[in-house]
């Protein structure tokens, strides 16, 4: 199997000031040539595009089993990282040019990164007990304290077996849950009140479908026209992190404070 590497932007390295005001300025342009929608919707996608590729930076991603897992510490922070910069500086001096100056300088820094990664991580655990109540679960306690600790499980299944048969890919194991489903979710399985009133339920959801459908045919409903507190509403209620589509576009790079501006 052919494994494709798609190039996936880094969205913390984005300008958004000048990604907003570039996109600001083309958007209105776009709207105002053409009524085709696709047309429409294949410019405002080149535009979005197009200034990404001038306001960030991007990086060819890699497939997962070629990513290393690195610990995900709650108390990272910027000074822990800086601590831990410097020190691998002097010690990459160090090895190049092992004088005792380097080498003084590589323990003097060495020790400063422990301190401060200590400081933080004790700062970050009084903080968290601050929080604690009579109320807070246990669990979620142990779950702190293992990230404290650097502890990252891996939940990924390598494969699944059933009888005689293995699922290894992602398809198979699809296919599989779904022979099991099917075979569980049968009629047959049912006891006699309960298929009667799922046959009844059908019958009559049928008939609401069919009216629906006739809806549909005539195009009532989907070339219904929507408002711009509806356009507004739906952007701003998408999640931020989701995967992008097709497009490659995020739901983070639609610019939702000025979205009047685009329509007036």
């Amino acid at each position: 199997m052919q494994v494709v590497i798609v190039p996936f932007l880094k969205l913390s390295k984005i300008n958004w000031r000048e990604f907003n005001d570039y996109v600001m300025r083309q958007l209105p342009l776009t709207l105002s040539l053409d009524n085709d929608v696709d047309a429409m919707y294949k410019n405002i996608v080149k535009i979005i595009t197009e200034t990404t590729e001038k306001c960030s930076l991007r990086r060819c991603g890699k497939p997962f089993a070629n990513k290393k897992i690195r610990k995900h510490l709650p108390y990272w922070n910027d000074s822990c990282r800086n601590a831990i910069y410097n020190r691998n500086r002097a010690r990459n001096k160090m090895n190049k040019n092992r004088t005792a100056d380097n080498v003084q300088e590589y323990g003097r820094l060495k020790g400063i990164a422990q301190k401060t990664i200590k400081n933080s991580a004790a700062t970050y655990w009084g903080d968290y007990c601050n929080t604690l109540n009579r109320t807070t679960k246990l669990s979620s306690i142990w779950r702190t304290m293992k990230k404290m600790n650097g502890i990252v499980k891996n939940c990924r299944t390598q494969q699944i077996s059933d009888a005689n048969l293995t699922a290894k890919s992602d398809k198979e194991k699809a296919d599989l849950f779904a022979r099991n489903f099917a075979a569980v979710s049968q009629d047959e399985n049912f006891p006699g009140p309960f298929r009667l009133k799922k046959q009844e339920t059908a019958t009559s959801l049928g008939e609401k479908l069919r009216d629906i459908k006739a809806t549909f045919d005539h195009g009532e409903a989907l070339n219904a026209s929507f408002s711009l507190h509806e356009l507004k509403r739906a952007i701003r209620e998408s999640k931020e992190k989701s995967a992008s589509g097709e497009d490659n576009i995020p739901y983070a790079k639609i610019p939702t404070k000025k979205v009047d501006s685009c329509f007036a």
